[in-house]
């Protein structure tokens, strides 16, 4: 499975995502921007292609489950 790492800094804090890039282009666009959308326009982000499985970390595991529950209730 191809993964990639959305970094995302903003008030002296860091998020990361982890990303499928075996998704659909269009599909993957819209759950960058509905991760994006939760943040202020001043963030600074990076993307990190071909992360190792040993970078899915619990932290990255809670952003995607978190993600996930808030997408079913919205």
């Amino acid at each position: 499975m191809g993964l990639s790492k959305l970094t995302i800094k903003y008030k002296n804090k860091t998020d990361h995502y982890t990303l499928n890039n075996e998704l659909n282009d269009h599909v993957l666009n819209d759950i960058i921007e509905n991760i994006l959308n939760h943040y202020p326009k001043d963030i600074i982000t990076d993307v990190t292609d071909g992360i190792p499985l040993a970078e899915l970390t619990r932290p990255t595991v809670d952003n995607i489950i978190k993600q996930s529950r808030y997408d079913k209730n919205n």
